[in-house]
């Protein structure tokens, strides 16, 4: 059961991959992407660690993905501002 559990998180994290590298056209996908493969290894490793005792671990990574998020927000609204639109054909000159 555990290991069918872990199989289909990681095939999920490749099909996120895999999303994100095909459709990186605007840049709120590309964080909703991103956002979804940190939460996405979140759940692994909650997984693969829920019998040690690495809850400070776990809590870690949670605040590094609250981070990123607010990051890739703040990004997105400078973006917006400077530009305004959210395309990142903008990005690349």
């Amino acid at each position: 059961m555990t290991q069918s559990y872990l199989l289909a998180v990681l095939i999920g994290f490749v099909i996120l991959l895999l999303t994100f590298f095909m459709q990186s056209k605007k840049l709120l996908s590309s964080l909703i992407i991103l956002e979804m493969m940190m939460l996405t290894s979140l759940i692994y490793l909650f997984g693969t660690l829920v019998g040690a005792s690495s809850s400070g671990f776990l809590l870690l990574m949670l605040t590094f993905a609250a981070s990123e998020a607010a990051l890739g927000l703040s990004l997105l609204i400078n973006l917006i501002r400077l530009y305004s639109n959210d395309n990142l054909n903008n990005l690349f000159l």
